[in-house]
């Protein structure tokens, strides 16, 4: 801030003199006037501790004149916050010096016509990070950052499997023992099971470690206490150690200078958002959400706490900042069409500066819009084009007549009448519902069933030479029918012919995921999981391919048919070659070849084990198998244990309305 002292009075005196004074033909004598002058009341030199603090210079301003404090400082980045609200006092802090030296920087004070004052800071040198040692562990070179924590762990039993986790001192101190921390962690744990559909125990293979290493945590808050702390546990939840401790802060972010501007098209429920950045060379973050959600804190608190949930969720799953960025960040421009939006309904879009941490590095920019009213469902009409049509489906699109109506469309075979269609779709929302992903009919037709705008699907699940009708239907706001059912364009499938296109899936070696990640960060390591780079082969008449790994043994055609594989290979498979990471214990590798007619061959199947004793060494890993075009699959299918009905030919998929889901699903 800044401080004028030219005094208002004068200016007041001025307006009171009388006319003739003011238009006088004589010009009066000015008096002498002195020279302003600076004049510390403080010591020249300040002595601050290492850890953040605020502190004050004082000082006195003799003969004022018309002019304003002015404050700065050189290159010393630590120091920063100057406030000179108040008379003779400038406010200012110092962050935290993380390091073991000393540091100097000088804060100089200016007025004009006055001699500058120069005020040097020394800040002392962290105090040497001693290790933190138990009976079962040792905690060393702890190295935080202001959203994260790295620490080595040595365990004494280089065997056992143990959880490294960071939570706020306070929480910590609040729980009181180690009983009860140990207790909030298995609440966490059990949640995270049951919002993944995994076992606990495979929750706690991911977030586990073996043997010593350095350990991240992410997720963090700046300029916080923390503690980074360590226990020795099985795979069946049970705590097998004390639980060693080691206290920490977080650093303070340094803010850059990085402003925003937007230009937002909304058309019906989709927002066509540009985003241009200040600065191109800054990589940085946007999204969008629902004005009420942003408004329920200071805008870059929302900002940056939303952008440090991606960034812990990734890192959960062994995703490093680096990759993060790679699929979420924007540099310069950037423009994305947000879908689905909810009609009269304030939105949000925003954006954030970050390093490569994944920090928040910048004042949030942000610029609010509002959707419109829906149309009438009750008058929508739906027209198709088809193309692409296989032995197993074809390639549809969409265009109702009004963009902003609800509406859904899917394909039966041809002859099917509309009650049984609306038979269909009420035994899927039955299991929707039972299964607790809708609260009633209409909440599935309105939430999870009903789309809105253009759409394209690439149906590949469908019997070969059969006729199929499309049908659609509007839907209110509310998830009611809005319109009969409307049976469209009819196409059918090409006849079904066995090809000789082959394919072979294998592998020659495997490595730990978390040693890659340390060797490599911007490949993501996952407690617990072994990457194993797939090696494909297929022979001359294959055009093309589908192919994944699966746990468990998935080869008893009786239990699996090939049907069933192949439908599963066309709407997971993977297309090139791609490393999966994978569980140890047995899995199944599946794949398919197709010819250039488009018709499949055999379905392969190949059973393989993985142990954490059989894998190959960090040294033969060739990062080269990270190719651009290889898609990242964190974990394979689980066809062993999938019980899926299908009632509709159509995937059912609630779209996010934020943009993170442009990158790898997780």
């Amino acid at each position: 801030m800044k401080m004028n002292y030219f005094s208002s009075n004068a200016v007041l005196m001025m307006a009171a003199l009388p006319l003739f004074f003011m238009f006088s033909s004589c010009s009066p004598v000015e008096p002498a006037v002195d020279d302003p002058i600076l004049e510390l009341q403080s010591a020249d030199s300040m002595y601050v501790p290492a850890s953040r603090c605020d502190t004050v210079i004082n000082y006195s301003l003799i003969n004022p004149a018309s002019g304003e404090i002015t404050v700065s400082t050189e290159e010393s980045v630590w120091i920063k916050g100057f406030d000179v609200e108040t008379e003779g006092v400038i406010a200012f802090s110092v962050l935290e010096n993380t390091l073991e030296d000393s540091r100097e920087g000088e804060v100089v004070i200016a007025y004009p016509g006055a001699e500058d004052l120069v005020v040097t800071i020394i800040q002392d040198g962290a105090e040497k990070n001693e290790p933190v040692v138990s009976e079962h562990f040792t905690i060393s070179d702890i190295n935080p950052t202001a959203v994260s924590v790295t620490a080595h762990v040595k365990p004494a039993d280089s065997e056992m499997r143990y959880i490294a986790l960071s939570r706020p001192k306070a929480l910590v101190d609040e729980l009181g023992d180690d009983e009860s921390l140990y207790r909030y962690d298995l609440e966490y744990f059990n949640d995270y099971s049951k919002a993944y559909g995994i076992s606990l125990s495979e929750v706690l293979m991911r977030f586990g470690s073996v043997g010593e290493k350095d350990i991240q945590v992410v997720g963090l808050e700046e300029g916080q206490e923390y503690y980074f702390y360590v226990y020795g546990t099985d795979i069946y939840g049970e705590r097998l150690t004390d639980i060693c401790k080691a206290c920490f802060m977080t650093d303070v972010i340094e803010l850059i200078d990085v402003t925003f501007t937007f230009d937002i098209q909304c058309e019906g429920f989709v927002a066509h958002a540009k985003i241009k950045a200040s600065d191109p060379e800054i990589p940085f973050y946007f999204d969008l959400t629902e004005g009420y959600d942003f408004r329920s804190k200071e805008p870059d608190e929302f900002v940056s706490d939303f952008i440090a949930d991606i960034f812990a969720e990734y890192a959960s799953f062994g995703f490093s900042p680096e990759y993060v960025i790679e699929k979420l960040g924007s540099f310069d421009e950037d423009t994305y069409d947000f879908g689905n939006l909810q009609p009269e309904t304030e939105y949000v879009v925003f954006a954030a500066a970050l390093d490569y941490e994944g920090m928040v590095v910048s004042k949030a920019g942000y610029e609010a819009f509002w959707t419109g009213k829906p149309g009438d469902a009750s008058k929508l009409t739906v027209s198709y084009k088809i193309s692409r049509i296989t032995s197993r489906g074809a390639y549809v699109e969409t265009y109702p007549s009004d963009n902003t109506v609800k509406y859904f469309y899917d394909v039966v075979p041809a002859g099917t009448d509309a009650d049984y269609v609306k038979q269909i779709i009420k035994n899927t929302a039955d299991s929707y519902i039972e299964a607790g992903q809708a609260s009633d009919f209409n909440d599935f037709m309105a939430n999870l069933l009903a789309l809105r705008g253009n759409d394209a699907y690439e149906y590949n699940t469908l019997e070969s030479d059969t006729e199929y009708v499309l049908y659609s239907f509007g839907i209110t706001e509310d998830g009611d029918y809005a319109t009969d059912i409307m049976f469209g364009d009819t196409f059918t499938t090409l006849e079904e012919k066995l090809s000789d296109a082959a394919i072979e899936v294998t592998f020659d070696k495997y490595f730990d995921s978390q040693e890659v990640n340390a060797q490599y960060p911007s490949i993501p390591g996952v407690p617990g999981m072994a990457l194993v780079p797939s090696i494909i082969t297929v022979n001359e008449s294959a055009e093309g391919y589908y192919y994944l790994a699966s746990h468990g043994d998935i080869t008893d055609i009786q239990t699996y048919p090939d049907d069933i594989i192949l439908g599963e290979l066309l709407e997971m498979g993977e297309s090139q070659p791609s490393p999966y990471w994978l569980s140890y214990g047995e899995f199944t590798y599946l794949g398919v070849a197709y010819d250039k007619e488009g018709n499949f061959g055999p379905i392969f199947r190949a059973k393989h084990t993985i142990t954490e004793d059989g894998v190959s060494p960090v040294s033969d890993f060739d990062p080269g198998i990270m190719s651009a075009g290889a898609s990242v699959k964190p974990y394979s299918a689980d066809l062993e244990n999938e019980a899926v009905t299908v009632t509709i030919n159509r995937k059912i998929e609630k779209t996010d309305i934020g943009q993170a889901s442009k990158g790898t699903s997780i």
